[in-house]
């Protein structure tokens, strides 16, 4: 049963339970405000359902689950605010025996008002088959997670997202996912500090990890005992807000790094990233960034820096971008207060450039009119349609010269 998109559905049909053939149910975009129809654990035939909308009812409620033991693929478990009390519905795990599901989303109303107790005891009987590869949880009202989080024994997790739990003090001891690959936490105001990690210690974990996104409110991420493990990190967000200790000059620090919403501290950034590998940088919506900042030229390795949604940026310095040994890729977007884009600015190993910034008026000096095209790297360059009569006055870009031009 294909109701994928019935964004105008309240509810599911009363007597569902009929449907005892049912193999598939796909509801996803469905607001069941009420939940899902009493009877649902009597489809005990269903082999995939995108979402379970947590009722009231027991019968429409999780314990529904210890009767669905032929789900697989990915699910969705969703208002987990409506189980009253989970360790009087059910006192044992309801997912253990879904070996087959891979990838498993659960949260609360995002207007859920956090139980600690009651959020703790749902999340404690949430607890997936160790085959899980994918794993979400979002609104989470409990102070800490429950010990399967980090249990060994998921050895196959490649994905972990930790999203809004205002309540947590704590996260997780991860050390011991040998398989995480991809790791986001975001919106955890009460974390402060990444503590030091014992198990991460014991077992250097982390080893496989190549993604990790940060993010917090005063969040001081991360100390150094925690990225040691990090030995095959490729790319790392941080945002909101973050506080970033000293670590990307590690030599198997991240090679792509993303700054979402923050450039915060600059002096504590210019010590961890002095000589790094970095060579992917972003900046993104960091409302405070008039200019870049003069670290970036210690970016030995950097191939291509994109600037995003950056309403102050004001300049490109000289020099700074210039001196780069290895930039061939930069794209500047939505910088809305860039005027002009100099000559200087841009270094002779440029290959592409892409340029969307509402009030350019300047791009290239004069002094490039004079300039051998043959000098420069530059082989692409994708602007704005509105920016053309600009490259109608630069005489740097002749016929047949070899360069692209194309129009966003």
């Amino acid at each position: 049963m294909l109701l994928k998109g019935c964004y105008n559905l309240k509810k599911l049909p009363s007597e569902m339970q009929n449907l005892i053939n049912l193999r598939h149910l796909d509801i996803k975009g469905v607001r069941l405000y009420e939940g899902m129809p009493l009877g649902i654990k009597d489809l005990t035939s269903v082999r995939t359902l995108s979402d379970f909308v947590a009722g009231r009812s027991g019968e429409a409620g999780i314990t529904a689950f210890l009767n669905l033991k032929f789900l697989r693929g990915a699910h969705c478990i969703s208002m987990l605010q409506n189980v009253a009390n989970a360790s009087d519905d059910v006192r044992e795990p309801i997912l253990m025996d879904n070996e087959r599901i891979d990838s498993l989303a659960v949260g609360w109303g995002f207007q859920n008002t956090p139980d600690e107790s009651r959020d703790r005891d749902v999340l404690d009987r949430m607890q997936p088959h160790e085959n899980l590869k994918k794993l979400t949880m979002v609104h989470y009202g409990g102070t800490e997670f429950p010990l399967w989080v980090d249990d060994p024994l998921f050895h196959n997790l490649v994905r972990l997202k930790l999203e809004d739990c205002k309540n947590c003090v704590t996260l997780p001891h991860l050390g011991l996912l040998s398989s995480l690959r991809n790791l986001v936490i975001e919106r955890f105001p009460n974390v402060k500090v990444v503590d030091r990690c014992r198990k991460l210690e014991l077992g250097g974990g982390f080893i496989s990890a190549n993604l990790m996104k940060v993010y917090g409110e005063s969040f001081l991420f991360p100390p150094e005992e925690f990225m040691q493990g990090l030995r095959k990190l490729e790319m790392l967000t941080i945002g909101r807000d973050v506080r970033v200790h000293p670590f990307l000059s590690r030599p198997r620090g991240p090679c792509w790094v993303l700054f979402e919403g923050i450039i915060e501290n600059e002096e504590l950034l210019q010590k961890g990233i002095a000589d790094s590998k970095i060579e992917i940088l972003e900046f993104r919506r960091c409302k405070s960034l008039e200019k870049l900042p003069p670290w970036l030229h210690s970016f030995k390795s950097l191939r291509e820096l994109l600037i995003e949604g950056c309403a102050r940026l004001i300049s490109l310095p000289d020099a700074v971008i210039y001196s780069s040994l290895c930039l061939e890729e930069l794209k500047i977007e939505s910088c809305d207060s860039l005027i002009s884009i100099g000559r200087r600015q841009l270094p002779p190993t440029l290959k592409w450039l892409q340029i969307s910034c509402q009030k350019l008026q300047r791009l290239m000096d004069e002094e490039i009119i004079d300039c051998d095209p043959n000098s420069s790297n530059l082989q692409h360059l994708k602007i704005d349609d509105w920016l053309s009569y600009i490259l109608r006055q630069v005489t740097s870009f002749p016929q047949g010269s070899g360069y692209h031009l194309f129009w966003i």
